[in-house]
């Protein structure tokens, strides 16, 4: 096996190549260039497709907090949560607002500061 210059232990993919191309007659070149073509092809299809989800989720995830602010800002109890497929993955988000449980435990916080200020009043 021939080794490139710059590579004193191991072969190069380069040098693979050319040693197992070089062994080939015309027709078993022809099949090997007929199926490197069709894999890069799929590779080119793979690339494509994940690049197509992952604008497909980034428009899809900002569409989400886009409308996830305009629920905070009514300031309403709202829970939202979605599942995006992007290109390495899915993502889940979760988000939500409990107004009245906020308000109620203000209310008790509230509460208890006032009893805390009228019993340390008294004494």
């Amino acid at each position: 096996m021939r080794q490139s210059d710059n590579s004193l232990f191991k072969p190069t993919a380069e040098d693979i190549f050319e040693d197992v191309f070089s062994d080939l007659d015309q027709e078993q070149a022809v099949e090997v260039k007929a199926k490197a073509a069709e894999e890069a092809m799929r590779l080119v299809a793979e690339k494509k497709r994940g690049e197509i989800k992952y604008a497909n989720a980034s428009r899809d995830i900002a569409n989400f907090v886009n409308n996830a602010d305009l629920m905070e800002q009514r300031k309403k109890d709202y829970q939202m949560s979605a599942e995006f497929e992007g290109a390495s993955g899915v993502t889940k988000i979760q988000v939500g607002r409990n107004w009245s449980r906020m308000l109620i435990a203000g209310g008790v916080i509230g509460i208890l500061l006032v009893l805390i200020l009228l019993y340390v009043l008294r004494t």
